[in-house]
Formats: C-alpha cells, structure tokens, sequence
C-alpha cells in the first residue's frame, strides 16, 4: 500500500488485541510506500501495565505498582531520526554520537508477508516479552548483575521511567523490515554521569537505564 499522506494509526489497530485503545493520533510526516511510523502511544499502554502492577516479571510474578514513571508522549523530532536510520538498513543501532541524551531500540522482523501495523506490533511484543521470559528482579532495578545477562535491554529502554518522549520507524528493506524506536531522554547512568562510589563516574553504557521506580502512570 502505498503511503502519500499523513497516516492515521491508533492502538487500537496495534493493541486491541493486547491492552485497552488508545485515542488515535496523526503521524508528523508524509511516508513512501515502504516506510511507516509507528505513531501510537507506543510502549506508553506497555509503561501503564507495569506501573499498574500488571507486568508479569518472570518467575517473580507481576511488578510493583510505581509512582514516578513518567506518561510517555509521541515526539515527532525523534521520529524523523528514527526514520533515518530505519531507511539505512544497517540492521545496527546509530552511533551514540548522533543521539545524545537519546535511548534506541531496535530490531529487524523477516516476516516478509506482515503488514506495517503487524511489524510494528511484532516488535514491540518482542521487546515487552523480554520482562516475562527473563524477568527483573522485584524491585524492578537495572543493576549489573541484570546488565551482565544482556537480556532484558529492550524492555529497560521501553519503561525507563524518566523517558517520556518516544519516536519509531520502520523500513521495508527488502529482506527485512528494520524497526528502530527513540526514547528521550536517557539515564544520567547510560550517559556516564552517574556518581560510582567513590572512584569517579560510571561509563557510558548504550541500554544502561534504571527502570520504574516509583505518580502512577494515567
């Protein structure tokens, strides 16, 4: 299908099947045919499972309600990078240097027969997944043991609990489509600023983000 105007997509299309809708809201930029945006509260009806207690943590059971995660708004300046990168099919995250203070996921999906929506929902349920197969620990803290395993880094990014801008694309790139999503901002920790004891500051660290915390998410 080709794409020649601004696109409406809700979560209702990408979600009923998944969580409650969510109002509808336009896309901020005019696509070709095999590039698409994912413009939806993205990854904001995941954040309200799990500050709601709803999340299922692995062998732990479901996370704690949280009180200071922030509600997540769609940021068309992300986006437009997100595209960006989604249209070099690197299959690679972008360099740091490109998006500072900027959090980045990504994915490649290779069911070629999907539509836009379904990719789009392919690979948020595949990042969300990782908190019920890998799980956290109860109180829901990124720490280096959880760093070490490397499992768990796309659901971090996705309800990092200071984050609340969100941008995503995704592009047809023949083989695969490439979905790459922008979170802002990032953690004073995956930034190397975060105090370490008392030898100095932490390094940078590309997924290193401290999850929910603690006003519940609406």
């Amino acid at each position: 299908m080709h794409i020649n105007r601004p696109f409406r997509i809700g979560a209702s299309l990408l979600f009923n099947m998944i969580l409650e809708s969510l109002p509808i809201t336009l896309v901020c930029m005019d696509l070709s045919h095999n590039t698409y945006c994912m413009s939806t509260s993205i990854g904001t009806c995941f954040r309200s499972t799990v500050a709601k207690g709803k999340g299922y943590n692995g062998i732990i059971n479901y996370t704690p309600t949280a009180a200071n995660i922030l509600k997540m708004t769609y940021d068309c300046t992300l986006e437009a990078a997100a595209i960006a990168h989604a249209k070099k099919c690197s299959g690679n995250k972008s360099k740091p240097v490109t998006r500072p203070g900027v959090g980045e996921n990504i994915i490649e999906i290779n069911k070629m027969y999907l539509t836009m929506p379904e990719v789009a929902r392919q690979a948020t349920l595949r990042w969300w997944r990782e908190l019920s197969m890998y799980g956290v620990n109860a109180q829901m803290f990124f720490d280096s043991a959880i760093q070490q395993k490397n499992t768990v880094n796309h659901f971090t990014q996705m309800i990092w609990h200071s984050s609340k801008g969100l941008g995503c694309g995704i592009h047809n790139c023949g083989k695969f489509f490439f979905v790459v999503c922008q979170y802002t901002p990032r953690s004073t920790v995956a930034e190397g600023k975060g105090l370490n004891g008392n030898i100095g500051f932490t390094p940078p660290a590309a997924n290193m983000l401290r999850m929910v915390t603690a006003d519940l998410l609406v």
